[in-house]
């Protein structure tokens, strides 16, 4: 496991040395009403895409071998039909809902292009997630490696470099940029086979039929998993438009950078656990061995790590800001004080986050989601007419309790189940 996470976090480490340095630059040419409409709609194109698939990529990682055909067959037709829906909802109601959002999006100005848009982005982070799951499950963690660094290079190149052709790029350079290196490092780990996909075109009535018993025989998984990642994602996506909604889109903008410099750690090193953690797991469930030691060197492990950082990041925040920074972008050192009780959970959550998809217990992950939409609304409602940092206070600080309650709770339910031996 630890060679196949450092292959990961190696890249990671690149990829983020890269956005640590192109932020600050990045601060210099776009405003903080740029990054906040930009934050906001890649939060809502990557909720889309989180069910894009109907959580099929998950199932490829715990199904048995014969079974990844069908299953892939099943995640064409149905990220087909998904974006089709996302398109025609973004069509007929994306102006509505961005006007009641607050978002300066020109709304006269709105036509398909940009229902096309949100519906291509969510596509490809659909795709984009059952590629990690392929890859993980195929041991592919160097090209994994590779297209993270890809992603973010091709991000920060073409959000630079729309700067220098067109002067003023506003929100639209950023998710072009993004878009751009998501497509790049997608392809890069496509995981459907030519054959399979000549194979659809030439029955599709046989591919509609293995899509329908996929379908019929996950039902229960699908239905249950498709409402936990919602509510998961919801509380991602929440907080970026309860910031947009309760302070405004500048303020938005401030939370964007400063939550994308805090949880740079996440997206690096807990993303990587995480990764090699649930193929890990999964296997251990399958083979009936050694899921509680797994379960408990992950949790331990991520705790010291995220304790670690956090106590860095408390130091170097101040001096970091002001070194690299804009005027404009002060306050980023002091919103980043207040996401690390966030940070904390959140780190350790994500390495450990798949045990209830290994266990096949999507409904402790319902809960749990349940749970930190709570959180967030409550800490919403006493942080009402106050500052935004009151608000990440509250939350972090809930979420962190929360966390403790929860992390006991999944060693209860893998210390209950029966085992062969622990090795």
């Amino acid at each position: 496991m630890t060679s196949d996470v450092s292959a990961l976090v190696a890249a990671g480490i690149v990829a983020q040395t890269v956005n640590v340095i192109a932020y600050p630059v990045l601060t210099h040419f776009y405003t903080p009403a740029d990054f906040g409409l930009f934050s906001t709609v890649t939060a809502i194109s990557g909720f889309a895409g989180a069910v894009m698939l109907l959580r099929i990529d998950t199932l490829y990682q715990i199904a048995s071998q014969d079974e990844e055909d069908g299953l892939l067959t099943a995640a064409i037709i149905v990220a087909l039909a998904a974006t089709a829906l996302v398109f025609v909802v973004g069509l007929l109601f994306g102006q509505m809902l961005m006007q009641k959002a607050q978002i300066d999006f020109h709304g006269a100005d709105w036509h398909w292009g940009y229902a096309a848009m949100i519906a291509l982005l969510a596509l490809v982070n659909g795709i984009f997630l059952l590629s990690r799951e392929f890859g993980a499950k195929n041991g592919r963690y160097s090209r994994l490696a590779l297209a993270q660094i890809a992603r973010t290079a091709l991000t920060v190149g073409s959000q630079l470099g729309l700067i220098l052709a067109l002067k003023d790029a506003g929100s639209i350079g950023l998710m072009a940029g993004f878009s751009l290196g998501l497509m790049a490092a997608t392809f890069m780990i496509w995981p459907i086979r030519a054959e399979l996909v000549r194979a659809l075109v030439a029955a599709p009535q046989q591919a509609f039929a293995t899509t329908g018993r996929v379908l019929h025989r996950f039902r229960s998984y699908i239905q249950v998993d498709v409402v936990n990642v919602l509510i998961r994602m919801s509380t991602l996506v929440a907080y970026p438009i309860f910031v947009l909604m309760s302070f405004g889109v500048e303020e938005t903008g401030l939370y964007a950078v400063a939550s994308r410099v805090t949880f740079i750690p996440i997206d690096v090193l807990a993303a990587a656990i995480s990764t090699v953690y649930f193929q890990r797991l999964a296997r251990a469930v399958r083979e009936d061995s050694g899921t509680m030691r797994l379960y408990l060197t992950t949790l331990s492990g991520a705790l010291a790590i995220a304790l670690a950082i956090a106590g860095l990041l408390a130091l170097m925040a101040g001096p970091l800001v002001d070194l690299v920074f804009s005027a404009r972008w002060t306050r980023t050192s002091v919103i980043i004080l207040y996401l690390l009780p966030t940070f904390l959970p959140r780190f350790v959550t994500t390495c450990i986050g798949s045990t209830p998809l290994a266990l096949k217990r999507p409904d402790l992950l319902f809960h749990w989601n349940i749970v930190q939409l709570f959180i967030i609304g409550g800490a919403l409602l006493l942080s009402h007419n106050q500052s935004l940092e009151v608000f990440l206070l509250y939350s972090g600080l809930a979420l962190i309790a929360a966390s403790a309650l929860y992390a006991v709770f999944l060693f209860m339910t893998l210390a209950r189940r029966p085992t062969i031996g622990i090795a």
